[in-house]
């Protein structure tokens, strides 16, 4: 019961956040017929990254409801650093395994990470990082989707402050895009192979 609590106090904040820091007016490229369509998708400027079919993506999530909803949010690209940390061996890897994040700056100055569901094999964590990289190469931004999963103060970089956590879902420049389920794009349309 006390998780529960602690779960809707946070998403009661984060949708408080929401609404008074991230208005979806600010969303520049996405015109405002497709941002009034999914309101609680875009939290910022696209930079002309993202089209409506990837905001219309239900994969993760409703888009209809600012709780449950996925959200793109974009970012400059100079903020962006990707880093994993070696946990332990896994037998069901075949190796061991790691914490992957993302970590990010918005706008505001506010650190956003995004992790993944759970420990992902070292090997798992070069190869996607490769493909971030050359999707990330000479781009000025960067839009990630991600499932709201916290905010809280923490230790970053040696001081203490604000961190937005997120459950990672896609990353996407103007070079592609990559879903964490790789066998979608990122309008959520399954992959013929």
């Amino acid at each position: 019961m006390i998780y529960m609590k602690k779960l809707i106090a946070n998403n009661f904040k984060f949708f408080t956040l929401f609404l008074l820091c991230f208005p979806i007016s600010n969303a520049h490229c996405i015109d405002r017929v497709i941002s009034d369509k999914y309101p609680f998708v875009l939290l910022n400027d696209d930079h002309g990254i993202l089209i409506e079919a990837e905001l219309a993506d239900e994969t993760y999530g409703l888009t209809t409801d600012p709780i449950r909803s996925t959200h793109w949010k974009c970012y400059h690209t100079d903020t962006l650093n990707i880093n994993y940390k070696v946990l332990q061996y896994s037998k069901e890897w075949g190796e061991h395994v790691a914490s992957f994040n993302i970590d990010l700056i918005d706008e505001h100055g506010i650190v956003n990470q995004y992790g993944m569901r759970h420990a992902m094999g070292v090997t798992y964590c070069k190869e996607t990082s490769e493909i971030w990289k050359k999707l990330l190469l000479n781009q000025e931004y960067v839009c990630i989707n991600g499932s709201y999963a916290s905010n809280e103060d923490e230790l970053y970089h040696g001081k203490k402050q604000r961190v937005f956590g997120w459950v990672f879902n896609k990353l996407k420049t103007m070079n592609g895009c990559h879903n964490y389920f790789e066998d979608r794009d990122c309008t959520g349309t399954l992959i013929v192979q």
